[in-house]
């Protein structure tokens, strides 16, 4: 039979665990509801006052159990486990693991607000070293098998991505409006400054498409008509990197689009161009009223995902908004052309398989 797998199918119907700790020699268990993630770590919630949060303190080392309600004369089926608990301290890890807890648990409250404070509710990681699983598998012998997982000696399986968050413009489609301003303007340079606090109020939501292009051609001092057919002979879609793009979602990988851009403008280059059915969603920062690199886009869009952030791939071609992308706990690439991507895509796809 194969153990991992009985113990992945059976993770799903449990949501608590009875935790054993130990300190000074005098042991303790206690109740508690857990999330797990594709690597089979274990985390749960818990105030650091709580006696066996003062024991994993003090020793790391836990044991436990998941096993659901039996019935009198039932024979019973459920999973042993031992390895060793931690306090994550950092942001970082925190929201990596959040979606997990929401997902699984449907849990709504800011419980990284709860976190940030040392009085809240903290995150919990277990590590687990060995796994057992008992009850009857094969016939009506009653069985305990042990899976050796992260003692060094099991093959580890490595995170895995499910989703791949792709910029649009400077990625899929060149920056049509950036692009026709430095043609269509002599004194780019002295009105660029102008022209992106523009782009940022359009990005923002701020702004209608004609209200822009009404803006945009003041600044440069042509015809609005000019403004719409000189953007719009921008719009130039990397074939490439649509068709690969397809390749990884018929792989399997979600496929999302996070942009700055304003609404109207943004969908209809999608649209207009076949891509809608590429992407399962497109968030937008101007339906969002905030723009990358904050924090918050990254973190609603994983929300609608309702994925961690470990699981996720971010593609921009500002190094800036990847950056931002990573310290929520988002795997990072600077775009740079679709032959680079498809290789740091390999790349991944070998750190995986190692």
């Amino acid at each position: 039979m194969n153990i991992e797998q009985t113990i992945r199918d059976y993770l799903p119907r449990i949501i608590h665990m009875s935790l054993g700790t130990c300190k000074d020699n005098k042991p303790w268990v206690c109740e508690v509801h857990f999330v797990y993630d594709d690597n089979l770590n274990l985390y749960f919630r818990s105030l650091t006052s709580r006696r066996h949060s003062q024991d994993i303190a003090a020793n790391p080392q836990v044991a436990g159990n998941i096993v659901r309600q039996h019935a009198v004369g039932e024979y019973p089926l459920g999973l042993y486990f031992e390895g060793n608990a931690e306090l994550l301290t950092t942001e970082k890890e925190r929201r990596a693991v959040e979606p997990l807890f929401k997902e699984r648990l449907s849990v709504t409250a800011d419980i990284l607000g709860e976190a940030a404070d040392s009085e809240g509710h903290q995150f919990y990681k277990i590590t687990v070293e060995n796994w057992y699983a008992f009850g009857k598998f094969d016939g009506d012998k009653g069985q305990k098998i042990k899976l050796t997982w992260n003692s060094g000696t099991h093959h580890m399986i490595q995170p895995m991505y499910k989703a791949i968050v792709f910029d649009f413009f400077g990625v899929f489609c060149a920056p049509m409006a950036t692009n026709w301003f430095k043609k269509a303007v002599l004194d780019y340079e002295a009105k660029k400054e102008a022209f992106q606090e523009l782009c940022t109020e359009s990005d923002l939501g701020k702004l209608t498409r004609a209200e822009f292009n009404r803006k945009a051609a003041e600044l440069a001092g042509v015809s609005i008509t000019d403004v719409e057919h000189g953007i719009e002979a921008e719009v130039l879609i990397d074939t490439e990197l649509v068709a690969y793009a397809r390749k990884l979602k018929a792989d399997g990988y979600r496929i999302v689009c996070l942009s700055n851009g304003g609404h109207e403008w943004t969908l209809k280059v999608i649209t207009d161009h076949g891509l809608r059915d590429l992407f399962e969603e497109v968030v937008l920062s101007a339906d969002l009223g905030i723009v990358k690199p904050d924090p918050d886009t990254y973190l609603k869009t994983l929300e609608k995902l309702k994925l961690p952030a470990a699981q996720t791939i971010f593609v921009d071609d500002r190094e800036a908004n990847v950056v931002a992308a990573e310290a929520c706990g988002m795997r990072g690439l600077v775009f740079t052309d679709t032959a680079k991507f498809t290789q740091s895509m390999r790349e991944l796809s070998n750190e995986g398989a190692r």
